[in-house]
């Protein structure tokens, strides 16, 4: 266990290090407007009032949180970058083991992660709302997998909740995670036998956590005077934004859409985890596999739904690439565990270095 936890603070310190190579890259313009809209904020200004932007609060107050304490944008933009690109390490760690119990795909998951986290083509290395929501619901799903007598229970679960509401604090879409998780919740009390009394206290748990996050942002909003504007740019006006929700999710199955040309340097990667969408299937337990399903469906909606398919809303895909890219090369190990080890090392080889 102590080697592993050396290797993964290897891990964080290679991460945190290749990000370095882009610290003066100019930012994407979202990232100057969250510059500018935190200064504001720092200044007494009202958001969605006296400064406005169609996104949820969250990566505002994230800015102005980090633009209270560091005084160069550039180091502010490494040091969330690094927070959420850290958080979504260790939370991956954990998350793999516990879906798979498999420490080959563990680590080859956080291998990936350190490969693909800060992708230039899909803007992965710059903090947009991607990197936060990463973080987010990777703990959350942990939390909610997270079983000590059989049961996830209702407090992991209100802190799961909580953090999908947290998520959507960041972009809206990701509701449609919460709503999903709690149709798993469902099934999978029907699939454990629980009682009606269990299954409703667990739900009950997770849904009251995420809309705790929407409370609490209703009641500041109230208290600044701003509620009817915060209301009217993030349902009224993104409901505009969006326009014709079921043309934008039809087209998102089109191929382009699905793997963009701006993805191609994670396609060994995304290779690996098609195949280990497979060996799920095959040979990992059901539990795991149908809340993996569940995640898949929920990032396509997230993916799709606001209709413009930007470069930076493939991030969304990257930690499901990563688990099940770990469960595609578990799969290869196993049926070359005998005697063919070379060839084990080399596609090993051949992923990292085309990656």
């Amino acid at each position: 266990r102590r080697v592993r936890l050396l290797i993964l603070g290897l891990y964080a310190v290679v991460l945190v290090l290749l990000r370095l190579h882009t610290w003066s890259e100019p930012p994407e313009t979202d990232l100057s407007t969250y510059w500018v809209a935190a200064r504001e904020l720092l200044a007494g200004k009202r958001l969605y009032a006296e400064v406005w932007d169609l996104k949820p609060p969250a990566i505002f107050w994230t800015y102005a949180f980090a633009a209270s304490v560091l005084p160069k944008p550039e180091a502010i933009r490494y040091a969330l970058w690094c927070a959420a690109a850290l958080s979504s390490l260790f939370g991956l760690y954990f998350l793999t083991y516990r879906m798979t119990r498999s420490v080959v795909a563990q680590f080859v998951a956080i291998t990936i992660w350190v490969l693909v986290a800060g992708d230039c083509w899909v803007q992965a290395n710059q903090p947009n709302t991607e990197v936060f929501i990463n973080a987010c619901l990777i703990w959350a799903l942990y939390l909610i997998l997270f079983r000590r007598s059989g049961a996830s229970s209702p407090k992991h679960l209100f802190w799961g909740g909580t953090l999908v509401g947290l998520a959507s604090l960041y972009k809206t879409v990701i509701l449609g995670h919460g709503v999903i998780f709690l149709v798993g919740l469902i099934v999978d009390g029907f699939r454990t036998g629980a009682s009606h009394k269990a299954q409703l206290k667990r739900v009950f748990a997770s849904g009251v956590g995420l809309v705790v996050p929407w409370v609490i942002t209703a009641v500041y909003s109230g208290y600044q005077g701003t509620l009817s504007q915060t209301w009217a740019t993030l349902v009224l006006w993104g409901t505009h934004y969006s326009q014709s929700i079921s043309s934008n999710v039809i087209v998102g199955l089109i191929p382009s859409r699905l793997f963009p040309s701006a993805s191609r340097n994670v396609l060994p990667s995304v290779l690996l985890a098609l195949l280990g969408t497979w060996y799920c299937f095959r040979r990992i337990r059901a539990r795991a596999f149908s809340w993996l399903g569940l995640w898949l469906g929920a990032t396509y909606l997230a993916y799709s739904l606001p209709g413009r398919f930007y470069p930076h809303y493939y991030q969304l895909w990257l930690p499901l690439i990563c688990i099940l890219g770990g469960c595609g090369f578990a799969s290869i190990r196993r049926y070359t565990e005998s005697s063919k080890k070379p060839l084990r090392l080399a596609l090993a080889s051949l992923v990292l270095v085309t990656q």
